[in-house]
């Protein structure tokens, strides 16, 4: 059985405790409040946004923190995806740079049931960025098996029905084990410094990898411990 070890607190506090290279690959969905461009900055504060100030007060803005440690603590030529908005990208391109975090490839998640446009005044919110990339000089683990599963692209729906938590922007697990089977093996381990519902944690789990995986909220914690312990106890029922 898989090991999986999960933190309640601050990801900049609890990723000082994780070895240098000892994680296989970094897979998260940060904040994409903590990556706002200036411009975008001064209109929410314009507009007096609380949360866009309570974020700035941690000082996450413009310089992504979090992925100095990712960065230290993965294994050279191990594979790092960030979900991201698109003024997120320039800011977080340039620091994985700047920390030997080479970007490979702008990936899209397609959502095939995206919310509707109502009124029709403007076009559908239908994409989601991933930035993949890889750390160091050239690729390590890479299973992909033809043409098509490496296309920059992947058609899943947003979460609904019965798996759906009350995280705002969980991920569909199918989504984040297609990440999981091409840039890792078996028994490698996974770090997710922002790991909300749990979704990657349960598709670790699922596909027999290790697991860290840190959430300040303590509400989205339980919710991730509950997915992830009850994806753990399907994996032993099948066995």
């Amino acid at each position: 059985m898989v090991d999986t070890t999960l933190y309640l607190g601050d990801c900049l506090e609890v990723m000082r405790s994780i070895p240098d290279k000892s994680v296989d690959a970094v897979i998260t969905d940060p904040p994409y409040e903590t990556s706002f461009t200036v411009f975008t900055k001064n209109i929410s504060e314009l507009k007096g946004n609380s949360a866009t100030k309570r974020l700035n007060e941690k000082d996450w803005f413009y310089d992504h923190k979090w992925l100095r440690d990712c960065s230290r603590a993965l294994k050279d030529y191990g594979a790092w995806y960030v979900f991201m908005n698109t003024e997120g990208f320039s800011s977080l391109c340039a620091l994985s740079i700047e920390l030997g975090l080479k970007p490979m490839r702008r990936l899209v998640w397609l959502k095939t049931n995206s919310m509707p446009s109502i009124p029709r005044k403007n076009y559908r919110n239908s994409t989601e960025l991933i930035m993949y990339g890889v750390k160091g000089n050239k690729v390590g683990c890479f299973n992909a098996k033809n043409q098509q599963e490496i296309k920059s692209y992947f058609e899943y729906p947003i979460v609904g029905g019965a798996v759906r938590t009350e995280h705002p922007t969980q991920k569909p697990v199918d989504l984040v084990k297609t990440f999981i089977k091409i840039s890792t093996n078996e028994g490698d381990t996974i770090l997710d410094p922002f790991m909300g519902s749990g979704t990657t944690g349960v598709a670790c789990v699922q596909t027999g990898r290790n697991f860290i995986g840190i959430e300040i909220d303590e509400g989205y914690f339980k919710i991730a411990e509950k997915r992830i312990n009850e994806a753990k106890q399907q994996m032993r029922l099948e066995l």
